[in-house]
């Protein structure tokens, strides 16, 4: 009996010489997907989202407050009109 497993390709092949060689398909996904979990996990932790966040809506609304200036100067228009 001869046995051969690949977790990279997720196959498995058995022969026994009184069947044949039979192929089994069979994931073998549970440890690495366990610990692809856990990183995903603990670099979503390390940035610390909740102050990203709060930094990125500052910013957002710096943005947001130069656009409305922007789109209520008359410089603006009168500069977009001088480039026509």
């Amino acid at each position: 009996m001869r046995a051969y497993a690949s977790a990279t390709h997720s196959v498995a092949l058995i022969s026994v010489p009184a069947l044949g060689a039979l192929h089994v398909e069979r994931r073998l996904v549970g440890p690495a997907l366990r610990g692809h979990l856990s990183l995903l996990i603990g670099m979503v932790r390390a940035s610390q989202p909740t102050q990203v966040v709060a930094r990125l809506s500052r910013a957002l609304v710096g943005a947001l407050g130069t656009g409305a200036f922007a789109l209520t100067s008359s410089n603006v228009w009168q500069l977009a009109t001088a480039q026509t």
